[in-house]
């Protein structure tokens, strides 16, 4: 189940068309692809509402039947925002019983939206694909409210427990802004005793991923991503 990048703000199917087509070929799984709220005008937590119920739709056996999928193989994965949004998934599945996820893919994710201005993101922020101020510009337009930075749906670093929470593979770029978030959330998991694997993509910055095509690097730590996913089915 993956959800694209945008900042919560930007973002559609067919942007993320390329990148949902990559996971499906290198990691030889059906992928579905959410279309969930965007803000402004369906702030927090309209879009990690969506994120949440098109896991839950996948995780019914008639569905995944229909898709040739396999509940007891359930992951929940996204890019950029995307990747908040699975963490919040993971996070609300665990508070509330839900159906089992089997991994959580998190590709260079915003886990902290209350402490944003890290090492990297000083270093980087001036990265072409995301400068400071357009995370700030997220932030401000996907979040009705200062207070929501330090709900867990919102900042999944910030939750109180981060223990039984599905296994981890956190993937963050060199010379991303997030860099250093995505590794302090891996950090936060780890220490809880949650399996991860964090790969550091070097030399890479925010969204490569969704370019691999155009470079080599970028194209063999995308293969490198989904080979580590389906090590761990």
């Amino acid at each position: 189940v993956y959800y694209h990048g945008g900042g919560w703000v930007l973002g559609s199917l067919d942007l993320a068309d390329n990148l949902a087509r990559t996971l499906c070929h290198y990691g030889k799984m059906s992928v579905i692809s959410v279309d969930y709220r965007l803000a402004p005008e369906h702030p927090f937590p309209a879009g990690m509402e969506d994120a949440y119920a098109a896991y839950l739709w996948a995780a019914d056996p008639e569905n995944a039947q229909e898709l040739r999928g396999d509940v007891n193989k359930i992951i929940v994965g996204g890019d950029s925002a995307g990747g908040n949004l699975a963490a919040a998934v993971s996070l609300k599945a665990r508070e509330e019983n839900g159906p089992m996820i089997a991994q959580q893919v998190l590709i260079y994710p915003a886990t902290n939206l209350a402490e944003i201005e890290t090492d990297s993101f000083q270093l980087n922020q001036h990265d072409p694909l995301l400068p400071a101020e357009n995370m700030y510009w997220f932030i401000v337009h996907y979040l009705s409210d200062e207070s929501q930075k330090n709900d867990p749906l919102a900042s999944p670093a910030l939750a109180e427990d981060h223990a039984n929470l599905a296994p981890a593979t956190i993937v963050v770029a060199e010379y991303d802004p997030l860099c250093n978030d995505g590794e302090e959330y891996a950090n936060l998991l780890t220490q809880a005793g949650v399996d991860v694997t964090l790969i550091r993509a070097n030399g890479l910055s925010h969204g490569f991923a969704s370019i691999r095509e155009f470079i080599k690097r970028a194209d063999w730590y995308t293969q490198k991503l989904m080979n580590t996913v389906n090590e761990r089915l």
